[in-house]
């Protein structure tokens, strides 16, 4: 936009000049083309030549200024990614293999590691952008949104793709993407297609953003997801019984014979339904426990009915028959890279206990002592799922602390935010000493309950800087 304005300030202002210089040169009655004096005519030619010289000059140093000063145009597509649950990621994965096999060289980033700069030396890119709660950007992304989507950059050379993936419980369906998409066509980027958005896994989405992609990945084969896998279920129990809180249960399912699928502590189980639709649940146990262990409650609907997933795991499916069943890796809660000397600071509410339990029977396993537990539930006596055992870890020195919320066993009604609250000293020292928290379970209330109180004791930035850092993750919900 300045930039146009530019031109047509220059126009005018030669426009002027002209009229200026024909009144001066021909104003004088009778005065004809072969009478003008050289020296008037030269006079003129050079202060035209010198404007124009003077304007070649400021176009050029606005150029360098509003682009970087690198900028080599070598072919390669930018596939960035914006995730929370590590869906994107899949999907951003997928996408760069399928344009490698086509040719292109592929630049795959986290959206947390591209900048203005980044995007103004880019001619293609496609975006696979998730959402968290309503509008908000996943956690690693907190400073992108902050940093770049405030800023101003020169994207007229730019064209994309956006992949929107989102819930349309939620009212901001997409808002991240949205917004960000919103920023790229003012910065003057151009979109390839119109952007795509997917509620939860829909699969007729997927394929559209599949069919965007042809242009690009032409008769390369499109790397399809991974296909679901029969799991039967070996045990179901009730894990909260007398609860005034809907029932809970411990639901577990074995692969079939002779296969030993892997996954690692953070990663989330994909159950399909007979509808054809997807649940998504935290995985509680090991590979080498030999099964997937999930903590399932009976959610109400609106309408009073249980939820389809919640009612096909806890009452449809009977012992020993069987489900659609894939692994997704979960990467930004994982804790690949983080050594058991490492503290930790889990902190969760319900069922969040289970991706909890799997990260603890992890670290157990590698013989990690520095853990801090926080969880909160209603009741001690019935809601404390995994009590016995976060008691022998506890016992055994693997737990080092454990700080339990129990609302309704207490006059004033107290959550896990609280007791972060109650002991941000401790926490603060924790965090000093390079501690990674891990948070999982219901986003509203208890996930961002505890990021304000997260941010009360560290601040903003730096609980952004430790998210990019990979010393703040969530599996919410």
């Amino acid at each position: 936009m300045n930039d146009s304005r530019s031109r047509v300030g220059n126009v005018l202002v030669v426009v002027v000049l002209l009229a200026m210089a024909s009144w001066w040169l021909f104003a004088e009655e009778g005065l004809r083309w072969p009478d003008v004096a050289g020296s008037r005519w030269t006079l003129f030619v050079v202060v035209v030549v010198l404007y124009a010289a003077l304007c070649l000059v400021a176009i050029a140093r606005t150029r360098r200024m509003t682009r970087p000063a690198t900028v080599v145009d070598d072919g390669t597509i930018l596939v960035a990614f914006a995730t929370q649950t590590g869906f994107a990621e899949e999907l951003a994965t997928r996408t760069a293999a399928a344009l490698r096999a086509a040719g292109h060289r592929i630049d795959l980033r986290p959206l947390a590691q591209v900048d203005a700069a980044t995007l103004m030396a880019t001619r293609v890119a496609f975006f696979v952008v998730a959402t968290y709660g309503e509008g908000e950007p996943p956690d690693t992304s907190r400073r992108f949104a902050r940093e770049v989507l405030g800023a101003v950059a020169s994207l007229g050379d730019l064209r994309f793709g956006m992949l929107a993936l989102g819930d349309r419980g939620y009212e901001h369906f997409c808002g991240f993407a949205r917004t960000f998409e919103a920023w790229l066509t003012k910065q003057g980027a151009d979109p390839l297609f119109a952007r795509i958005d997917v509620d939860k896994s829909a699969s007729a989405a997927l394929a559209a953003w599949d069919a965007g992609l042809l242009p690009w990945t032409g008769d390369a084969a499109v790397q399809t997801l991974p296909s679901f896998v029969w799991w039967t279920v070996s045990e179901r129990r009730r894990a909260n019984p007398g609860s005034i809180g809907e029932p809970a249960f411990h639901v577990t399912l074995v692969p079939p014979q002779g296969e030993a699928p892997s996954w690692e502590a953070g990663d989330i189980a994909i159950v399909q339904l007979p509808d054809g639709q997807r649940r998504e649940y935290s995985i509680a146990s090991l590979p080498t426990d030999g099964r997937i262990d999930l903590l399932v409650r009976q959610a109400h609907r609106s309408d009073g009915g249980i939820g389809f997933g919640a009612r096909w795991l806890t009452s449809t499916l009977a012992i020993g028959a069987s489900t659609g069943l894939r692994i997704r890796a979960n990467q930004g809660f994982r804790l690949a890279g983080i050594a058991p000397s490492t503290p930790l600071i889990l902190i969760g509410n319900g069922t969040g206990i289970a991706g909890l339990r799997a990260h603890l029977k992890a670290r157990v396993a590698a013989g990690a002592t520095r853990h801090w537990l926080f969880f909160g539930e209603r009741h001690a006596a019935v809601d404390n799922v995994y009590g016995d055992e976060l008691d022998a870890w506890q016992r055994a020195g693997f737990l080092e602390r454990i700080s339990y919320a129990f609302s309704r066993d207490t006059p004033r009604r107290v959550h896990v935010q609280d007791r972060v609250l109650e002991q941000r000293d401790a926490v603060a020292e924790w965090l000093a000493f390079g501690a990674v928290v891990l948070v999982c379970g219901n986003a509203a209330g208890m996930a961002d309950g505890v990021d304000a109180a997260l941010k009360a004791i560290v601040g903003d930035a730096a609980l952004e800087d430790m998210a990019v850092d990979g010393r703040y993750r969530r599996d919410v919900y």
